[in-house]
């Protein structure tokens, strides 16, 4: 059994051990209680129920390993307890035949002789020992269904008490994302160097001062409202991208070549994403590389659609000498965090930094 297995079969809680020994321990006391009043063989019984404990351990961190790996809690109720009561009878048989093999040899004679027998009602050893065996699988079977049903119970509180943790994080995080689209739209050097061209322009060139203004206003708009969706269309997304970069191109004039390349049909613009990621990528690229240099510079926004998954791209300049543009962009960890609450594994970005290129590579399920 590999790592990753015996991680998944054996849980690190500390609490479901402390919960399953202390109800097994609850259990035995009363069956010694019971075995002791009635004087039913107290000594094979004591020993049959020590040596369950580790059978009836392994039995039900079976259930719990299948359930997991198979995803048995996606399944409605109805099937989630139709499994649990086939679970619990396969895994009473695989109890009580466990239990007979390590036990029975030293105790047949005892429990299956013929006095005891005639006294029991019983024509032969077989039929007693047929008699013991469907009797420990029924209670066996009965205390196994009652494991599944509180683990099934106790597994979806915990799912609906994570899920409300995760809404509560994913709109922590949404917040978080406006205040950094908003920031950076309200940047003193951003925003100072945007009035001062719109106030150039009005004099100069009024139709672009009146589409400067537009612009700005609706990325203000977007960041404002479309922050409270968790996806928005790859459309509407791009759409903004281009206001932004309507605004900068006046700010860098020459130093600014916006390279956006993406598949035609396919339907690509319905397609959606969380708000504001490929914003913030953009803002990034502007912000921290294209910005920096004097000479001019071409920022790439690739966007492919490879069978149920669409890859975003985006690559810029660095300064030579950069080591790692990840620490001033808290964007980039804005968006991994909304990523892995709507995604969780089916999602990512990776960035790399290699020959003062910055590559920012977006992965996302396919979705309309």
């Amino acid at each position: 059994m590999n790592n990753k297995i015996a991680l998944q079969f054996f849980p690190q809680e500390k609490l479901f051990w402390l919960y399953h020994f202390a109800a097994y321990g609850l259990f035995t006391l009363f069956q010694s209680v019971n075995f002791y009043l009635r004087e039913m063989f107290f000594g094979y019984n004591m020993l049959a129920t020590a040596i369950m404990v580790p059978i009836f351990t392994f039995t039900v961190l079976l259930f719990r390993w299948v359930y997991k790996t198979r995803r048995w809690h996606e399944l409605a109720m109805g099937k989630q307890m139709g499994l649990v009561l086939l679970s619990a009878f396969i895994m009473s048989i695989i109890v009580v035949l466990l239990l007979s093999i390590t036990t029975l040899p030293f105790y047949w004679h005892d429990l299956f002789n013929e006095k005891i027998g005639k006294m029991a009602g019983f024509s032969s050893p077989m039929q007693g020992f047929l008699q013991f065996f469907v009797s420990n699988v029924i209670a066996q079977a009965f205390i196994c269904g009652l494991w599944g049903y509180m683990y099934i119970g106790v597994s979806y509180s915990r799912r609906a008490r994570q899920a409300e943790l995760d809404v509560l994080r994913l709109e922590n995080s949404l917040k978080e994302a406006q205040l950094i689209s908003l920031s950076n739209q309200l940047n003193p050097h951003f925003l100072f160097n945007s009035l001062n061209n719109i106030r150039f322009l009005i004099h100069e060139n009024p139709d672009q001062a009146d589409d400067m203004v537009t612009a700005f206003s609706e990325i203000l708009r977007y960041s404002l409202t479309q922050g409270k969706q968790e996806k928005v269309k790859l459309a509407q997304e791009l759409e903004i991208v281009q206001r932004y970069i309507e605004i900068v191109s006046v700010q860098l004039e020459h130093r600014l070549d916006f390279q956006l390349t993406k598949p035609n049909g396919h339907g690509v613009d319905e397609y959606v994403l969380p708000p504001m990621t490929l914003q913030l990528l953009v803002e990034n690229a502007i912000k921290h590389g294209v910005d920096n240099i004097r000479q001019a510079s071409t920022l790439n926004v690739d966007i492919s659609l490879v069978e149920n998954q669409i890859f975003i791209q985006v690559v810029n300049p660095v300064l030579p000498h950069t080591n790692n543009i990840e620490s001033t962009g808290t964007g980039l960890a804005n968006i991994r965090q909304r990523l892995k609450l709507l995604y969780a594994d089916n999602a990512e970005l990776m960035t790399q930094l290699q020959d003062n290129q910055f590559t920012a590579r977006l992965t996302l399920p396919a979705e309309k």
